[in-house]
């Protein structure tokens, strides 16, 4: 399993053991602008853009998947999806995808500090 597979499986099972309010969240070491926050059932993420996350994730070849809708957004500053927790596949993917086309950030562990809050 990927590192942000290893965060997501933590959040979910941190859920599952009762504690809803888990959320990890990993920092670019190299700038403040590059973050993503997960929890059992959401992804908040830094949001450069000025415009609407469904036109945005399009023109960026991201496509949302099955069970995921954005639920909140402020231009150039964060982006809050709401998801099922299933398939984790499929979320990871995402994840992934967007620090990558959307942040243009790495995806290794090396790349971020990580923050737990229970």
């Amino acid at each position: 399993m990927s590192f942000i597979g290893s965060c997501f499986q933590t959040a979910i099972d941190r859920a599952i053991a009762g504690d809803h309010d888990y959320t990890i969240t990993l920092e670019s070491i190299d700038s403040e602008a590059i973050w993503i926050q997960l929890s059992w059932d959401k992804i908040n993420a830094a949001y450069p853009f000025p415009g609407d996350p469904s036109q945005i994730l399009s023109d960026l070849s991201l496509k949302l998947p099955p069970y995921v809708e954005v639920s909140e957004w402020s231009p150039q500053e964060f982006v809050t999806l709401e998801h099922s927790a299933e398939p984790i596949e499929d979320l990871v993917h995402f994840v992934e995808e967007y620090l990558r086309k959307a942040l243009r950030a790495s995806i290794e562990k090396s790349s971020f500090r990580i923050i737990e809050a229970l």
